[in-house]
């Protein structure tokens, strides 16, 4: 595998979860190609909580498809490493 040359942290998205809400699980639909002169993978998914880069990765294996696909990442069970509240989430920087 290639350096990793660039990277994207996205934040402050909006939500307004209920505060008696429960979060049982975080998914992030990625969508995602690339052309077939260069290849890209995934170096790192990771989840931001208080500002903070999660240790938790969530990157697949291969290269990405030269046609637009969406990819899934974590899912209904899956926290991330991390507990929740609906008030993290709903955080300008949660990402």
């Amino acid at each position: 595998m290639g350096q990793a040359t660039n990277w994207l942290k996205a934040t402050d998205f909006g939500f307004a979860i209920a505060p008696s809400a429960k979060v049982v699980g975080i998914k992030v639909r990625w969508e995602r190609s690339t052309n077939t002169a260069v290849a890209i993978s995934d170096n790192a998914v990771r989840i931001v909580k208080s500002g903070t880069i999660g240790s938790t990765d969530r990157s697949a294996a291969g290269n990405w498809p030269t046609s637009d696909t969406y990819k899934d990442y974590g899912g209904s069970g899956d926290l991330w490493g991390e507990t929740w509240t609906p008030t993290d989430i709903n955080a300008s920087d949660f990402g």
